[in-house]
């Protein structure tokens, strides 16, 4: 009996503590509005005097409460950014990025209300710092405090990265995120890849040259070292802004913590293991409730960074914290422990993570071992930081000491890591950032109480870029990740983006001339003075033009017909099959069919025989083999690439690409068939790519006992022979 009162009383504890917190609010004649209509009143601001004034003078009125509460409900009840995003009343369209190491990052594009794409807009491209996603700018208790927002609102096309392993980027080619080897990543793979493989893809979709970067945390870092390596990417970044920029960090303030930090990988590894960190903070969040889990996540900070979280209001807690972290590799945080301990911004110590314990433990590895630093002095774009005098995460002057660009800096009284993000006074002034000029201008920025400007004269070096070899082509995947287009030009300095797109009468022009000298391969003198006349061109950009519409109108025409090579045979390895995999996709193991070509195919491909006489199989038009990679495919693209070969110009290319794909869409058999081919091809060790790897396999299938009627078997493979012919 006593247990049941206990019970009771919990169950009613729990029914009027929301009605409670509402009368504190003071918007109970507000939740009358939600009542039949015979009990509320006719108009909702119809509030006693009475109840009046227990309203401070300086409170919001009811609706707007309301609404607040509202807003913020959505936002902790949010499963991903798009509720989010809807949430604040914009919209948000995702990207998938492939990066040359084989992951599948997810950016996200925010649009205003209307959902229209921003037309030659400047570009903001935002990313995350640790242990956290591109929710971390959308998390604001109101849209004033959501950069994103704030961004679009004054016309700019707004664009938020993700790393690897988090939320929205846990895919690869070939590896699952439950393989170690997927979670063996640091700073590095960051910068080499990231970084830089997300810009390219936003200025091929953008047309734009440049872009602004803003980076959190982390976010700074990895472009800094990104920018360090990557001398191009220095001018596809015109402006650099740095909120809390973690590029040398002082050190943790517990000294538990120190402790991990000087230690060797290895003891990280073993308490951790060496895949993701943080994996179940969605679990321990669900069992702890919203009040414990901030009370958590308040004594972790401090007992870490002694951040004491004091510009942050309680709301703002309620509406970040649940949302706030996200996972990463345990190896990315062994990076940073080896960046506070060495005092270096330098790459990844693999001697400390595998090499002798006792000499890491000894503090001689650097003598045997001495990892290099992220050449940090080649920086050439502008930088503009923000950051807390009270943030123990910031080492300014050693960063500075680090770089050689012009630097601007703001370092505001009393603010923390998170400050620059969600304090209570945030009044970050995006006109002082001046994003359209070439340096940030911070004289009107009221939160500029004491702004340490650090100029110097940008230095130009040349650096030998290093083309990192992998096993990936662009061949494998959707088109969007690799189209160029033919009708922009390279710049002057002769690099590889795409410059501006030309205006309508010059690409006439243009095409004009191609079609009459359609059979040139070189563009003489005579032909270059008479564009030049016509279109106000430089002689270099109109040889870029001429040999970019000849790579597109080619395409991949010559690697197809390519056919000389054989098959190299080798001891077949396991198919690396995602463990994810659903049974639909994994090809049974029973013996090949004979390869026959569908009926259908063969009646879709009757219809280009004779589209065009150019042979593309002629010595001048066949691409040179010095370069050959194994493609990654699938079912789908495996079956879409061969036979797409058989269009004979681009555009019927193009248009039977799109008739195999609605076949494919239509017939079962033809996708149980084709997925077994693309098992086999990534079973094999070879190097060729899938189409000529094919035309050898089929001849090595081995037949099976036909149960169709002979005359119709000679009938099918005599109309394949033709159809051969005739190609």
């Amino acid at each position: 009996m006593n247990l049941l009162i206990i019970f009771l009383n919990l169950v009613s504890a729990v029914v009027q503590l929301p009605l409670l917190i509402f009368h504190k609010l003071g918007v109970e004649e507000y939740l009358s509005y939600f009542q039949t209509p015979s009990n509320r009143p006719d108009n909702i601001s119809t509030v006693s005097q009475e109840n009046k004034t227990k309203i401070s003078p300086s409170a919001k009125p009811l609706h707007e409460v309301a609404t607040t509460h509202c807003l913020h409900q959505k936002i902790i009840k949010a499963n991903d950014i798009v509720d989010i995003v809807h949430a604040h009343g914009y919209k948000v369209h995702e990207h998938i990025v492939q990066t040359k190491d084989g992951y599948l990052l997810s950016i996200h594009r925010i649009l205003k209300s209307s959902g229209d794409k921003p037309q030659n807009s400047r570009v903001v491209y935002l990313h995350h710092g640790l242990l956290t996603n591109s929710e971390l700018f959308l998390l604001g208790e109101n849209k004033e405090k959501c950069l994103p927002f704030l961004l679009v609102d004054q016309g700019y096309d707004v664009w938020l990265g993700n790393n690897r392993g988090n939320k929205y980027s846990r895919k690869h080619l070939f590896l699952s995120s439950t393989d170690e080897k997927f979670w063996n990543y640091s700073l590095d793979e960051f910068a080499m890849f990231d970084i830089p493989n997300t810009v390219d893809y936003i200025l091929r979709n953008t047309q734009q040259d440049s872009l602004s970067y803003i980076g959190f945390s982390q976010g700074s870092a990895q472009c800094l070292a990104a920018l360090s390596l990557n001398h191009d990417l220095n001018k596809k970044i015109n402006k650099f802004i740095g909120l809390s920029p973690a590029m040398i960090p002082q050190g943790l303030n517990n000294p538990i913590a120190s402790f991990l930090v000087t230690s060797a990988p290895g003891l990280l590894y073993r308490i951790f293991g060496k895949r993701a960190i943080l994996p179940s903070v969605v679990f321990w969040q669900k069992l702890m409730g919203p009040v414990l889990y901030e009370k958590v996540v308040d004594k972790s900070l401090v007992f870490l960074f002694n951040w004491k979280s004091g510009n942050i209001k309680t709301s703002q807690k309620k509406v970040g914290y649940p949302h706030m972290f996200s996972s990463s590799s345990v190896k990315s945080v062994a990076h940073w422990f080896q960046i506070i301990d060495s005092k270096r911004f330098q790459m990844f110590d693999e001697g400390g993570a595998s090499g002798s314990r006792l000499v890491y433990l000894s503090g001689t590895s650097g003598k045997t071992n001495r990892v290099a630093s992220f050449p940090t002095q080649t920086i050439t774009t502008p930088c503009l930081f923000v950051y807390g005098k009270s943030d123990m995460l910031i080492d300014i002057e050693r960063t500075l000491d680090n770089l050689s660009c012009d630097i601007q800096t703001i370092g505001i009284d009393g603010y923390e890591h998170m400050d620059t993000l969600w304090a209570d006074q945030y009044g970050l002034d995006l006109k002082s950032w001046d994003l359209d000029n070439s340096m940030m201008n911070t004289e009107d920025t009221n939160l500029t109480k004491n702004m340490d400007i650090h100029n110097s004269s940008s230095i130009d070096i040349d650096i030998d870029d290093e083309e990192i070899s992998t096993a990936f082509r662009d061949e494998g995947i959707h088109s969007s990740f690799c189209n160029t287009d033919s009708n922009s030009i390279k710049t002057k300095d002769g690099s590889s983006r795409n410059g501006k797109r030309l205006p309508k009468e010059t690409i006439a022009v243009l095409n004009e001339w191609f079609n009459d000298n359609i059979e040139n391969p070189y563009v003489q003198k005579e032909d270059i003075s008479y564009l030049k006349a016509k279109t106000n061109l430089q002689a270099s950009q109109i040889k870029n033009w001429v040999s970019n519409k000849r790579r597109k109108r080619k395409g991949n025409m010559a690697r197809m017909w390519n056919k000389s090579s054989t098959l190299r045979v080798k001891k077949q390895r396991p198919s690396r099959i995602s463990k994810t995999t659903t049974k639909a996709t994994i090809f049974i193991a029973k013996p090949t069919p004979r390869y026959v070509i569908p009926l259908e195919v063969e009646e879709l491909l009757r219809k280009y025989i004779s589209r065009n006489n150019l042979d593309l199989r002629t010595l001048s038009n066949v691409k040179k083999k010095n370069k050959k990679h194994k493609t990654v495919v699938n079912g789908f693209t495996a079956f879409r690439t061969y036979y797409s070969k058989f269009g004979k110009t681009y555009e019927d290319q193009e248009n039977l690409s799109k008739e195999l794909a609605n076949l494919w869409k239509q017939t079962p058999s033809i996708q149980s068939t084709w997925r077994g081919y693309s098992e086999e091809y990534r079973a094999s060790a070879t190097d060729l790519p899938f189409v000529e790897w094919f035309d050898t396999y089929k001849s090595l299938i081995k037949p099976e006992p036909e149960k169709r009627d002979y005359i119709t078997q000679t009938t099918t493979m005599f109309k394949f022979n033709e159809l051969k012919r005739f190609f």
